[in-house]
């Protein structure tokens, strides 16, 4: 399976798939956007290829300088970010493409999925 870089210009995102070609990527993309009528560009990134059938969070923040959201708070997260309240050695990866951006962030959002009945 190949990886492939998916950029949504109007939503200003990136996210990576894995597909054979280039048009079952933008498939792939399309319907992760739940909008077709949003332009993605698609490029082949072969460095991704080794983590099929997902890219870590951790590999796009700290070696891509990729940001990321706080799962919980929305926080901005990433290297490149100019925010004197983050500390990127506080970040926390959890689960899929869950991250957090303390430890604290992680143990509300746990909170808030029990209260839900979902953990």
């Amino acid at each position: 399976m190949k990886a492939w870089e998916c950029y949504c210009d109007s939503l200003e995102s990136s996210y990576v798939v894995f597909a054979n070609t280039e048009a079952e990527a933008r498939e792939i993309a399309i319907a992760k956007q739940d909008n077709d009528e949003y332009y993605i560009d698609v490029k082949r990134v072969i460095r991704f290829d080794k983590f099929y059938p997902q890219v870590p969070p951790k590999v796009l923040i700290e070696e891509e300088h990729w940001w990321w959201r706080c799962s919980n708070c929305s926080q901005m997260l990433g290297n490149d970010i100019d925010d004197d309240d983050l500390d990127m050695n506080d970040v926390v990866y959890g689960d899929d493409e869950l991250v957090f951006c303390n430890s604290g962030c992680q143990a509300e959002y746990d909170k808030k999925l029990e209260r839900m009945g979902i953990k």
